[in-house]
Protein backbone atom coordinates (compact mmCIF):
# COMPACT_ATOMS: atom_id res chain seq x y z
CA UNK A 1 0.00 0.00 0.00
CA UNK A 2 1.40 3.22 -1.44
CA UNK A 3 1.08 6.50 0.60
CA UNK A 4 1.36 10.01 -0.53
CA UNK A 5 2.78 12.73 2.40
CA UNK A 6 1.06 14.99 4.13
CA UNK A 7 -0.15 18.07 2.39
CA UNK A 8 -0.24 20.96 4.55
CA UNK A 9 -3.28 22.94 4.17
CA UNK A 10 -4.04 26.75 5.67
CA UNK A 11 -6.49 29.27 4.89
CA UNK A 12 -6.18 32.47 3.38
CA UNK A 13 -7.28 35.36 5.60
CA UNK A 14 -8.69 37.59 2.22
CA UNK A 15 -11.06 35.02 1.18
CA UNK A 16 -11.15 32.62 4.18
CA UNK A 17 -10.73 29.63 1.03
CA UNK A 18 -8.58 26.82 2.21
CA UNK A 19 -5.80 25.57 -0.48
CA UNK A 20 -1.86 24.01 -0.28
CA UNK A 21 0.40 26.21 1.88
CA UNK A 22 2.87 25.53 -0.99
CA UNK A 23 -0.10 28.19 -3.52
CA UNK A 24 -0.16 30.77 -0.66
CA UNK A 25 1.90 34.01 0.51
CA UNK A 26 3.01 33.97 3.78
CA UNK A 27 3.45 37.22 5.85
CA UNK A 28 5.50 37.01 8.80
CA UNK A 29 6.97 39.02 11.93
CA UNK A 30 8.83 38.35 15.04
CA UNK A 31 8.66 39.09 18.87
CA UNK A 32 10.47 42.61 18.45
CA UNK A 33 8.60 43.60 14.99
CA UNK A 34 10.90 42.98 12.67
CA UNK A 35 11.25 40.61 9.98
CA UNK A 36 13.16 37.44 9.98
CA UNK A 37 16.18 37.22 7.25
CA UNK A 38 14.18 36.55 3.89
CA UNK A 39 14.91 32.65 2.52
CA UNK A 40 13.77 30.37 5.05
CA UNK A 41 10.29 28.33 4.39
CA UNK A 42 10.00 28.13 8.81
CA UNK A 43 10.09 31.20 9.72
CA UNK A 44 9.46 31.68 13.26
CA UNK A 45 7.57 34.26 14.61
CA UNK A 46 3.86 35.74 14.51
CA UNK A 47 2.52 34.74 10.47
CA UNK A 48 -0.51 34.73 8.04
CA UNK A 49 -0.87 33.37 4.80
CA UNK A 50 -2.73 34.97 1.67
CA UNK A 51 -3.43 33.91 -1.56
CA UNK A 52 -1.43 35.42 -4.38
CA UNK A 53 -4.19 37.63 -5.58
CA UNK A 54 -4.41 41.35 -5.42
CA UNK A 55 -8.14 41.04 -4.33
CA UNK A 56 -7.36 39.04 -0.73
CA UNK A 57 -4.92 41.48 0.29
CA UNK A 58 -7.31 44.26 0.14
CA UNK A 59 -10.19 42.13 1.50
CA UNK A 60 -7.99 41.73 4.39
CA UNK A 61 -6.97 45.14 4.96
CA UNK A 62 -10.97 45.89 4.44
CA UNK A 63 -11.86 43.10 7.22
CA UNK A 64 -9.12 44.13 9.72
CA UNK A 65 -7.45 41.30 9.70
CA UNK A 66 -4.30 42.79 9.59
CA UNK A 67 -4.18 44.48 12.67
CA UNK A 68 -1.64 42.00 14.16
CA UNK A 69 1.10 43.19 12.14
CA UNK A 70 -0.45 47.03 11.90
CA UNK A 71 2.26 48.76 14.90
CA UNK A 72 5.14 50.22 12.78
CA UNK A 73 6.99 46.12 11.65
CA UNK A 74 8.20 44.98 8.53
CA UNK A 75 6.60 42.33 6.86
CA UNK A 76 8.19 39.92 5.04
CA UNK A 77 6.50 37.96 1.93
CA UNK A 78 7.19 34.38 1.57
CA UNK A 79 6.28 32.30 -1.45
Amino acid sequence: MSRKGHVPIRMCMGCRKRRKKEEMIRFTRTAGGEAPAPGGKNQDGRGLYLCPDASCLKAAKKKRRLEPFKDNCKMQIEK
